[in-house]
């Protein structure tokens, strides 16, 4: 029972995030990344936690064996809590590789992260290393907000029907047309230091087929908006896009999800204007 409780708690570190059912693929916001990180991290704690209320036990076991000199519960107790020290000290080392893993990728996926000051809003990305940007002081909000509308309705152009958002934790899926796209708005920390800015996202879905053809239709739509197909970005069956010259918006990218739940999923985020 203590090799089995063992070989639990290594797998557990060695995999944090599958300990949590994290589905990467499923994670297009930070909200999400950053969730993930925590319940992957909270598990391990609680995990180590419990083998030292166990470990505890076992010392207790050693001792009143030592006391009462029976020499086969102090040898159980001895050896277990050898063991189990061992996969606790084992599992530290393979649990920090795998959240380093994983806010690795969370880095590459999401990019640079600064925090909003005390003033409040949302922790997004500061788009330079301070230096203002010409190119990116010329748009707004409401260009942002333009392109995105242009976005959203030419991946819709040719499926007839409604959209529905992406569910983020704690809200439901809301169904849209194309004339009316549920975008949000977010305080974002901008790299000029005047206050706060602001972005836009909407992430929704819209249904995918076995040929992939769905998601092509999407692109070439696109496309012809003036937003062109890049260099895939690692992740498997997903795609970005961007624009032929300046632009307010920072990701844009459709990720073709129908072996997992039949859908393509579009994310837009715009920059911190």
């Amino acid at each position: 029972m203590v090799a089995v409780y063992c070989g639990v708690l290594f797998f557990s570190g060695a995999f944090a995030g599958a300990s949590v059912l994290w589905d990467p693929n499923d994670a297009g916001m930070l909200e999400r990344w950053t969730s993930a990180l925590a319940d992957a991290a909270q598990s391990i704690v609680r995990l180590a936690l419990v083998a030292v209320v166990v470990m505890a036990a076992l010392a207790v076991v050693a001792v009143v064996a030592a006391l009462r000199r029976s020499k086969i519960w102090l040898r159980f107790g001895i050896v277990s809590g050898a063991m189990l020290l061992g996969t606790v000290l084992a599992m530290g080392f393979a649990s920090g590789s795998s959240l380093s893993t994983i806010v690795r990728v969370t880095h590459e996926r999401i990019g640079p992260v600064r925090l909003v000051p005390d003033t409040g809003g949302a922790g997004l990305e500061a788009l330079t290393n301070g230096a203002k940007d010409p190119a990116l002081e010329a748009f707004s909000s409401e260009d942002a907000d333009r392109e995105m509308r242009v976005l959203v309705e030419a991946a819709m152009a040719d499926f007839g029907g409604l959209a529905a958002t992406v569910e983020v934790t704690g809200e439901k899926p809301v169904e849209f047309d194309a004339m009316h796209p549920p975008i949000k708005t977010h305080s974002c920390a901008p790299a000029q230091p005047e206050g706060l800015g602001e972005q836009l996202t909407l992430a929704f879905t819209l249904p995918s087929d076995d040929e992939g053809r769905a998601k092509q239709r999407v692109l070439a739509a696109w496309a012809q908006a003036g937003y062109l197909e890049a260099l895939e970005d690692g992740q498997r069956d997903k795609s970005v896009a961007t624009k032929t010259g300046a632009s307010a918006m920072y990701a844009i990218s459709v990720d073709d999800r129908f072996t997992i739940d039949g859908t393509l999923t579009m994310q837009l985020e715009s920059r911190c204007l």
